[in-house]
C-alpha cells in the first residue's frame, strides 16, 4: 500500500505575555519540526486509581496508543481541569520520573530519552517506554498531542 500522506512541518508557538511597570516583558518562541508524518490528538481521562491511567506507550512498533519512540519529535500533555492536578509518571529502563501537572498547565517533550540518576556526572539516557497519569482527588481530562516522523 502506497501512502498518500506527505510529511509536513509542525509549527509550535509558545507565547508569554505580561506587562510590568508599563513595559511588555513577555516573549515568543516558535519551533519548527520537519518531516512529521503522524500526528495524534486525544482527550483522555486520568483516574485516581492506584495505578493511574496509561496515556502513551513508546516502543519499536506502532499500535493502539503506542508510538515508535525513536520517531517521537513532540509530545504535549495539557491538564484541562480547572482545579485538580495530576502526577505524570515517565518510565524508562525500569526507573520512573514523576512531575506534578497543575490545572490548566502543559508538559512538553521533544524526544523519547530520559535520565533518572542522582549522579549528574554520569548521565545515561534511556528510552521512555510509558507515560502514565494519576489524578489527585478527582478524575481529570488531559489532552495528549504527539507528532512522529
Amino acid at each position: 500500500m502506497a501512502t498518500t500522506i506527505t510529511p509536513a512541518t509542525l509549527s509550535v508557538k509558545i507565547t508569554e505575555s505580561i506587562v510590568l511597570g508599563g513595559v511588555e516583558q513577555g516573549s515568543e518562541h516558535t519551533l519548527s519540526v520537519a518531516s512529521i508524518a503522524r500526528f495524534s490528538r486525544r482527550i483522555i481521562t486520568a483516574l485516581t486509581s492506584t495505578n493511574g491511567t496509561e496515556l502513551v506507550k513508546l516502543s519499536t512498533a506502532e499500535g493502539a496508543g503506542q508510538f515508535v519512540g525513536s520517531s517521537l519529535k513532540y509530545l504535549r500533555v495539557t491538564n484541562l481541569d480547572d482545579t485538580n492536578y495530576v502526577t505524570l509518571y515517565l518510565e524508562g529502563n525500569s526507573n520512573f520520573a514523576s512531575f506534578k501537572l497543575e490545572a490548566g498547565k502543559s508538559f512538553l517533550l521533544g524526544a523519547d530519552q530520559l535520565d533518572i540518576t542522582e549522579d549528574v556526572d554520569n548521565v545515561t539516557l534511556a528510552a521512555i517506554t510509558s507515560i502514565q497519569a494519576k489524578a489527585n482527588t478527582a478524575s481529570v481530562q488531559l489532552e495528549i498531542v504527539t507528532a512522529t516522523t
